[in-house]
């Protein structure tokens, strides 16, 4: 049985690999379904059983990612848990698994009053001995997140020398500790928006002809952002109103912060890289494809990031929330629409409906109008490319995704605050 999974599993990943090459990776592809399967199976209440082959390391993290965020999206829906996370977290083999891994399951094992001593005193040995000679900014972040849940099964030096050789991360966790913002200058914002940096040198010039897309946010996510662009020969989008805008929300409805999964979506550069090959889960993602958006590619000192903005954002903290949330693991960001109904009518983000991290578009009949906001974008982000806006150009879709905090106002970004801001 395990064999067929396997070699199911396997056909589908070549199947899509022909049709998928220019519009997605298939290593998206494939992390997508196998996250994708572990949720299905957590949510059906068919009695079958969850046969999986020995998951590697990026398995392993991907299952987990998959158990955390149903038992987030549980606990935000104020559902009860289903046994089948104790049936998979005890089912599968996770000792080759990577150290942070291994303490989210246990973590969530210990959340539920299940983790066994034998476990847990094993953990606390791999813990030790790995800490002596190495350093892991995942699993640094992995303790300090969990401390709580863990801080009676796993010594107390452990979080101690974490903290102590990341004091950065262990900040991000100290008690009542807000997310940190640093107010930018009109003249910062204008010089992120207008000036040209030296993408050319960033992988290969992969991006240098590709347009860069803005979104500009309020430091309290719940309001809606708004995007403006410049289009592949750096110029900026109009459209017969002006410059072009479009609106987004970056914000997830339990108000995580960005450095955790399910938490809203990250400040800094993102890439994006086409889009997924068919829209399916139209409940969650809606009826039109949805991108693909990867962090800036680890480097010393950060420097692959310091391609993308001018030398005057160097010291800027707003592009820094991506690099945290990159070391901490966060993967499967999307831009998409949704089948889902406005759960609260008094949401000051209405109508657009918070995701679990992922930019969200409206997509939903609301007061007389039929939104279809992720067709327009998909639209704009082919015509600023120089491409015909049809279906079988969403696959060459590439760009730049710069998301920027400029205020800490109420209230959705309107045109008129990127007028006073000098972006017209």
């Amino acid at each position: 049985m395990k064999k067929q999974y396997s070699n199911k599993i396997i056909s589908v990943i070549f199947g899509l690999l022909f049709t998928t090459s220019s519009q997605a990776s298939v290593f998206e592809v494939r992390d997508e379904n196998y996250y994708n399967q572990i949720q299905t199976w957590l949510k059906s209440e068919a009695p079958t059983k969850m046969r999986l082959s020995k998951p590697n390391i990026s398995e392993g993290k991907l299952l987990t990612d998959a158990i955390e965020d149903f038992e987030t999206e549980n606990a935000d829906l104020k559902l009860a848990s289903s046994p089948r996370v104790l049936e998979l977290i005890n089912g599968v083999n996770a000792k080759q698994f990577e150290l942070a891994d291994q303490v989210r399951l246990a973590a969530l094992l210990a959340k539920k009053g299940t983790l066994d001593p034998e476990r847990a005193q094993n953990l606390n040995e791999n813990l030790a001995q790995f800490l002596r000679t190495q350093s892991d900014e995942r699993l640094a972040i992995e303790l300090l997140k969990n401390e709580n849940a863990l801080k009676s099964s796993i010594e107390a030096d452990i979080f101690q020398s974490v903290a102590e050789t990341h004091p950065e991360f262990a900040r991000l966790f100290s008690k009542g500790k807000a997310v940190e913002f640093q107010q930018l200058s009109r003249q910062d914002i204008q010089d992120l928006f207008m000036q040209r940096p030296l993408i050319n040198h960033y992988r290969n010039g992969r991006y240098n002809n590709s347009p860069r897309l803005f979104m500009f946010c309020r430091h309290e996510r719940q309001y809606p952002c708004l995007m403006a662009m410049r289009d592949a020969s750096d110029n900026t989008v109009y459209d017969g109103k002006g410059m072009w805008t479009h609106p987004a929300l970056g914000y997830v409805a339990s108000g995580a912060p960005y450095y955790v999964r399910s938490g809203y979506t990250p400040s800094g550069i993102h890439e994006i890289n086409g889009v997924m090959p068919v829209a399916d889960q139209n409940i969650s993602f809606g009826k039109f494809r949805r991108m693909i958006l990867n962090f800036v590619a680890s480097s010393t000192n950060e420097e692959n990031n310091k391609l993308l903005i001018p030398t005057s954002h160097f010291d800027k903290i707003w592009w820094q929330e991506a690099v945290v949330a990159r070391k901490a693991g966060r993967n499967l960001l999307r831009i998409h629409g949704t089948g889902r109904q406005i759960s609260s009518s008094h949401a000051p983000y209405q109508p657009f409906v918070a995701t679990h991290g992922c930019i969200s578009q409206r997509e939903i009949k609301f007061q007389g109008v039929d939104y279809k906001d992720q067709r327009l974008l998909l639209d704009a982000l082919m015509e600023a490319s120089g491409l015909q806006p049809m279906y079988e150009n969403e696959a060459n879709i590439r760009g730049l995704l710069y998301v920027v905090e400029i205020d800490n106002k109420k209230g959705p970004v309107t045109k008129a605050d990127l007028d006073a801001l000098g972006l017209r």
